[in-house]
């Protein structure tokens, strides 16, 4: 009887003590999930940053590439400004000395603004197009970019809920674990029991 007893509190010293593991264990469980929530906001954030550095680094090219053309621009008027005082300068010319060959001159000058007009026009037509297409290259690259960091989160998130199914397998072994020793706890103490009656 005296080994029974003793059993008795062995076994329940040893419930005891598998009773504080698993409040250990359910524990460590919880701080491990609230540090990978912390580190999966943490990852978020960085790769909000770095698409919005990236948006940012995007407006700053175009806003460099407007300038740019704008310059060149702005020089294209001043050559034709700068032309156009010359070519009056010397039509004045023209029209002292001989008022019909003047006249001949300004219409072919005439054809030639017409002539040089179109060639121009085609050209910045042609830049208008070269734009829009940079544009919708650079839509599509955003647009790609933004899939594979969306993919990246997802592939994140389901890696996450095997490790949980893997830790709730564990935690369900363990919990099996408890009911098996506390049915024999029960059967023991129902020897017990016995004995003493």
């Amino acid at each position: 009887m005296m080994k029974v007893e003793l059993q008795s509190v062995i076994l329940r010293e040893e419930f005891t003590v598998m009773m504080k593991v698993e409040l250990q264990s359910v524990i460590l469980r919880e701080e491990f999930t609230v540090m990978m929530k912390v580190e999966l906001q943490s990852v978020i954030l960085r790769e909000e940053f770095t698409v919005m550095m990236k948006v940012e680094l995007q407006s700053v090219i175009l806003r460099e590439e407007f300038t740019v053309m704008m310059k060149v621009e702005l020089q294209s008027v001043i050559l034709r400004e700068e032309f156009t005082v010359v070519m009056k300068v010397e039509l004045q010319s023209v029209i002292l000395r001989e008022e019909f060959t003047v006249m001949m001159k300004v219409e072919l000058q005439s054809v030639i603004l017409r002539e040089e007009f179109t060639v121009m026009m085609k050209v910045e037509l042609q830049s208008v197009i070269l734009r829009e297409e940079f544009t919708v290259m650079m839509k599509v690259e955003l647009q790609s970019v933004i899939l594979r960091e969306e993919f990246t989160v997802v592939m994140k998130v389901e890696l996450q809920s095997v490790i949980l199914r893997e830790e709730f397998t564990v935690m369900m072994k363990v919990e099996l674990q408890s009911v098996i020793l506390r049915e024999e706890f029960t059967v023991m103490m129902k020897v017990e029991l016995q004995s003493v009656m």
